[in-house]
C-alpha cells in the first residue's frame, strides 16, 4: 500500500500545482460497509440509514483524527463496485481472499478512490482548503482529477456523470 500511496502522491504532484514531495503519508484504514457508514454518519449530523449501511460511501478522509490524517476505504474485498471479474479473469475468487493482494492494489478504480482521498489529504496539508470558500469546494478538484486519472489509464469511469457530481458536491 505504501508504494501505491507514493506513486499516487507523485501523480498528484505532477498533475497539479501542489508540492507533494515532503508531505507525510496519511494512515489508511480498510473498513466494512457498516463501519464505513458509521464513520461517515458520525460526523454528518444526520441519522444512520435504517439498514445501517449506505452503499454510496466508498471512501473518506479525516484530517482531524490523527496528525498525519487518515483515509478510510471500503475494503476492496467487500466492495461490490470492484467486481473480481474485472481484476484478472485468470484468477479465481479464492485467490482474492488473501489480505489485500497486489491484485486489488492494481485495480484502477480502487486506485482512483484512494487518489480522491489523497487529493483531500494534499489539499488540507498544503493549506489549500483554508483558501477555499468552504470545505465542500475541495470535492470539485478531487472528482475531476480522479476522472483524469482513469482516462489516462484507459479505464471506463464508473461515474459517467463525474463532472456533474464534481459541481454538485462542491457547492457551499
Amino acid at each position: 500500500m505504501e508504494n501505491l500511496i507514493t506513486a499516487l502522491m507523485l501523480w498528484i504532484g505532477a498533475n497539479t500545482n501542489y508540492d507533494t514531495s515532503s508531505l507525510q503519508h496519511p494512515d489508511v484504514v480498510l473498513l466494512s460497509p457498516k463501519q464505513m457508514t458509521t464513520e461517515y454518519y458520525s460526523g454528518a449530523g444526520v441519522s444512520l440509514p435504517v439498514s445501517g449501511i449506505d452503499t454510496r460511501v466508498l471512501a473518506l478522509y479525516n484530517h482531524e483524527k490523527t496528525t498525519k490524517g487518515v483515509i478510510y476505504l471500503l475494503d476492496p474485498r467487500l466492495n461490490s463496485e470492484l467486481e473480481a471479474e474485472t481484476l484478472a479473469p485468470q484468477h479465481h475468487v479464492k485467490d482474492l481472499a488473501h489480505p489485500l493482494t497486489a491484485l486489488w492494489l492494481e485495480h484502477p478504480v480502487f486506485q482512483e478512490q484512494l487518489l480522491h482521498e489523497l487529493i483531500h489529504h494534499v489539499q488540507f496539508k498544503s493549506g489549500a482548503v483554508d483558501r477555499m470558500p468552504c470545505i465542500a469546494s475541495s470535492e470539485k478538484e478531487a472528482y475531476l482529477l480522479g476522472g483524469r486519472y482513469l482516462k489516462l489509464r484507459h479505464v471506463t469511469d464508473p461515474l459517467p456523470n463525474r463532472s456533474v457530481l464534481a459541481h454538485m458536491y462542491s457547492r457551499c
